[in-house]
This record gives C-alpha cells, structure tokens and sequence, in this order.
C-alpha cells in the first residue's frame, strides 16, 4: 500500500488552477478525505465518549446530593421530633407542678388530706366539699 501524499495549500492552489486533475492527484485528494473523514469519525467518538462520561458524573453527583438531602431532611425530622418530645415533656412538667401547688393549695385550705407516704391518686369530691386520699381509693370524710 502506498503511503498517502500531503498536499501542500501551494499545491492546492494549483490544482485548481489547472482544473485538471491528474490520476496521481486524484488520488491523493481522495486519500486526504478520507483520513479527513476518519479522523473526524473518531473526534466524534471521542467527543461522544466524553460526553457520556460527564453526563454520567452529573447524574452521580445528583445522586449524592439527593441522598444528603435525604439524610439532612430525615435528621431534621429526628430533630423535629425530639424537639417536639422534649416540649411535651415540659409541658407535662408543667402541668404536675400546677397538679401539685394545686394539692398543697387545697391542703392549706383544709379541703385535702393526704396520708403521710402517698403517692398521687384519683381524687373525688365529697359531699361537704372535702377530699381525702388513701392508698386504695377515695373515701367520704363523713363515712368515717
């Protein structure tokens, strides 16, 4: 196989001065296109490949990025309910020292008797307005 001929932009430009080709020139501007046309070929392929390989990194990084936010929004929940658990359980604090200065109110008033070592129970009210707590259940101050 012969090596193929560069043409020269000289050469070329006489050539088609002489509008006429010779077969040796001819051939050689056929051998020129045709690397031309293969060296274009695999430019493409190439810029192909390489478009690929971004593409498929961009979708890799969404990827992660979607996953931190999945991470970062499931922790924020956590966050939100441990928040939420921990207001609850102030709020509940709140509502047993409000229970408890209300016993010690009703204690001070007369109206409540708690034996000595009980623990919170039900309260009811009895019939003059008075309560009194046992460790079983709530008994009428006037039945006594």
């Amino acid at each position: 196989m012969m090596t193929p001929q560069v043409i020269t932009p000289q050469q070329m430009q006489q050539i088609l001065q002489q509008q006429v080709l010779s077969p040796q020139q001819l051939q050689v501007l056929l051998q020129q296109q045709q690397a031309l046309m293969l060296q274009q070929q695999q430019l493409q392929e190439f810029y192909k490949k390489q478009q690929e390989q971004l593409h498929l990194q961009l979708l890799q990084q969404q990827q992660q990025q979607q996953q931190q936010q999945h991470a970062g929004s499931k922790q924020n929940k956590e966050q939100q309910v441990s928040a939420q658990q921990l207001a609850f359980q102030q709020q509940l604090l709140q509502v047993q020292q409000v229970q408890q200065q209300h016993l010690l109110n009703l204690q001070r008033q007369g109206l409540l008797t708690i034996q000595p070592g009980q623990t919170g129970l039900p309260l009811h009210s009895l019939t003059q307005g008075q309560y009194l707590l046992t460790p079983q259940h709530c008994i009428d101050t006037d039945v006594l």
